[in-house]
């Protein structure tokens, strides 16, 4: 994995395409979509330092994983809330992660104090933990019972 630690080996890749979701229109539409692929210039290839893996991808959203699934998302995120006492941002150097459960959108809307959740997001309790600024777009998976990760969601806003 990736570390932000200064005698790290970067590893650096032309994008050849950008696609970003066709109803993604940023602020009018409360960033829903907001998400994008990219098509790298030429392929990973797999060494010490770099690994690379297979991304499982559900097969639509009759698959997304039921209420208290396990799921563990990762990034290099804030790590400390940026308030008037704190004012500077905290960021990782090495890449953090953390365990949630998967919460309905029913119960995810009582706790959003009545802001709606989209048929089309998956939400976490994140009581204790949360995705933050600077994990957009990092991963939220789980493990299958065949030991394989399934990719079920980004961290988004």
């Amino acid at each position: 994995m990736h570390n932000r630690l200064p005698n790290s080996r970067n590893h650096y890749f032309d994008v050849k395409r950008i696609l970003v979701h066709h109803k993604y229109r940023g602020q009018s539409n409360g960033f829903l979509y907001d998400i994008a692929l990219l098509t790298l210039g030429t392929s990973v290839r797999r060494r010490p330092s770099l690994k690379a893996g297979i991304i499982r991808l559900p097969a639509g959203p009759a698959n997304d994983p039921p209420p208290h699934t396990a799921v563990r998302g990762i990034g290099w995120g804030l790590t400390k809330n940026i308030t008037k006492n704190n004012p500077e941002s905290d960021t990782p150097l090495l890449l953090m992660g953390a365990d949630f459960r998967v919460l309905t959108n029913r119960d995810c809307t009582r706790r959003a104090l009545g802001s709606p959740i989209a048929a089309s997001q998956i939400c976490i309790d994140s009581s204790n933990r949360a995705m933050c600024s600077g994990d957009s777009g990092g991963p939220l998976f789980r493990q299958l019972p065949s030991g394989q990760y399934e990719l079920v969601g980004l961290a988004s806003y």
